[in-house]
């Protein structure tokens, strides 16, 4: 608020808040004299505040960080990004970053409040306890928190980003190594009697995500002119609760060829499929999920990377 005080005939003192000293907590204020009448020092005094707004000044709060990353989760991150995503912002939020930062006013949250953070995160950031967090898990935290941050700068509700100044710690890059041709045989020999066999083995041929592969229909797959199509992914809301949604870019949507072995491949298995359904009273359609459980249900995700996992260390 600016206040306009009279000084003399046609002299005018205008002050505006500016907000605080950082660390201090003191009062700043920008001063300035007019001369004139009292509409020119109107004038003045709103050119003033617009100035100090536009440049971070807002208005004072006693939110807390807490209150305002709820806040940004339900309205800003939800209706934004993927099911997977937010939930895992969410987890960031509600498990690490509130525990850690969440009683600070959002207008005292300062640099070195998130450098220690980072740093005990690094020590004992483990909820079970048990050691600390890895490099690259610290950098996701920094990312959610500077995302939010940075909303609220654009927003007005703080002037400054302060994660901005702060560099979270940078993990190692590890090197992957594919699985070698003899590695690849032994997978899908362990998994051959089970229900993640046809899964893993389009999967090798093509690869393709595990979003993109488990939300496959018939009807994307043509055995004629051998190829697939990529155009939606299954992601989930929860560990009950599954989403189809189209992949983020157009490039993802895409003609995958299919190699002679493997259309005879899913030939056999539709036909297997096919009768299965028709001992059920079931007739199977191009709406029908090429991969699914016994009676048709989505296969979760997580199952298959498990299952992965667990074929791989399997004595065959």
């Amino acid at each position: 608020m600016a206040s306009i005080d009279e000084r003399g005939k046609n002299k005018w003192r205008i002050r505006v808040f500016a907000g605080r000293q950082p660390g201090t907590g003191k009062k700043r204020y920008i001063a300035q004299t007019v001369h004139g009448g009292y509409r020119e020092a109107q004038r003045t005094a709103r050119k003033l505040q617009t100035g100090v707004e536009e440049s971070g000044y807002v208005r004072p709060s006693n939110i807390t960080l807490s209150q305002y990353l709820q806040q940004w989760l339900k309205d800003r991150a939800e209706p934004r990004v993927r099911p997977r995503t937010f939930n895992r912002y969410k987890e960031i939020v509600q498990l690490h970053l509130i525990p850690n930062l969440g009683n600070i006013r959002l207008k005292q949250l300062q640099p070195e409040h998130i450098e220690a953070y980072y740093a005990k995160a690094r020590k004992q950031g483990r909820l079970d306890g048990k050691g600390g967090l890895s490099a690259q898990t610290v950098q996701h935290h920094a990312q959610v928190l500077n995302q939010s941050l940075s909303h609220a700068v654009k927003t007005k509700v703080i002037g400054r980003n302060e994660a901005k100044d702060v560099s979270p710690p940078r993990p190692l890059k590890k090197e992957i190594e594919p699985l070698t041709r003899e590695e690849v045989g032994i997978l899908l020999a362990s998994a051959r009697q089970t229900e993640f066999y046809f899964p893993l083995l389009v999967a090798v041929y093509t690869g393709l995500r595990r979003s993109e592969l488990l939300a496959l229909t018939w009807k994307d797959m043509d055995l004629e002119e051998r190829y697939l199509k990529v155009n939606k992914g299954i992601h989930t809301h929860s560990t009950k609760e599954q989403q189809y949604q189209a992949p983020k870019t157009a490039k993802s949507k895409r003609r995958v060829s299919l190699p002679n072995d493997l259309v005879l491949a899913l030939r056999h298995y539709r036909e297997t499929q096919e009768a299965t359904r028709e001992q059920l009273g079931i007739s199977l359609t191009g709406e029908n999920l090429v991969f699914s459980r016994a009676d048709g249900s989505s296969i979760h995700p997580d199952s298959l990377s498990k299952a992965c996992i667990r074929l791989a260390k399997r004595p065959v």
